[in-house]
């Protein structure tokens, strides 16, 4: 089983940088958390991740959001990524993402072509009975979370997705006071994504083995 997620950049053509997004996305791409990760840009904006582990495909998917919004110019230009999530069994491997072939990659693309029917920034696709299990609906709730976020929830989010949940250190990472990163935490709801995302991980373990 792997994690297919197929994304585009909302909004892209309001800057001629690239470099803005595409920086992001390495950057999440780099970090240690995800091994045996392969990934394309295509078509200009677009771009598809298969992940090896597909625990993590939703924690990979809030950092991508998490990352590309946090930047201040991508932010004030409403530039936005939506992805879509699935998870099967992975088929032919071909020489790189684009060439492969199989069930997660068919989940994933089909279920991103309804993007284009509707608001959607996050949703996933699993060859599990979702209905029962509940992934979409919560995923549906993440998003919305996310969603009515500020720059600022953005800001302390990267950081706080990434292991930084000390109060003092993360306000002096993001430069304000302690009770203000005290505030954020509560309003965003931080600490009850973070649970939400090591649940999801648990569940994809216990049902993959």
């Amino acid at each position: 089983m792997i994690a297919i997620l197929t994304a585009d950049i909302v909004s892209s053509t309001k800057t001629r940088d690239n470099d803005l997004w595409s920086s992001c996305i390495e950057e999440v791409m780099n970090l240690p958390f995800f091994e045996d990760i392969r990934w394309d840009i295509f078509r200009g904006d677009s771009f598809q991740i298969e992940l090896t582990d597909p625990s993590k495909s939703l924690y990979l998917a809030v950092l991508l959001r998490v990352f590309i919004n946090a930047k201040k110019e991508l932010y004030d230009l409403k530039i936005d990524v939506r992805i879509s999530i699935g998870i099967g069994k992975e088929g032919f491997e071909g020489d790189n993402v684009m060439s492969s072939d199989g069930q997660a990659y068919k989940l994933s693309g089909r279920n991103f072509d309804k993007f284009h029917q509707s608001q959607r920034r996050l949703s996933i696709a699993t060859t599990w009975d979702y209905d029962l299990i509940g992934f979409q609906e919560s995923v549906q709730l993440i998003e919305h979370l996310i969603s009515n976020w500020s720059f600022s929830s953005f800001t302390v989010a990267k950081h706080y997705l990434l292991g930084v949940t000390k109060q003092k250190e993360l306000a002096e990472l993001v430069g304000v006071s302690q009770p203000a990163i005290h505030k954020r935490i509560q309003k965003d709801n931080l600490e009850g994504l973070v649970n939400y995302l090591n649940w999801f991980s648990q569940k994809i373990i216990l049902l993959i083995n």
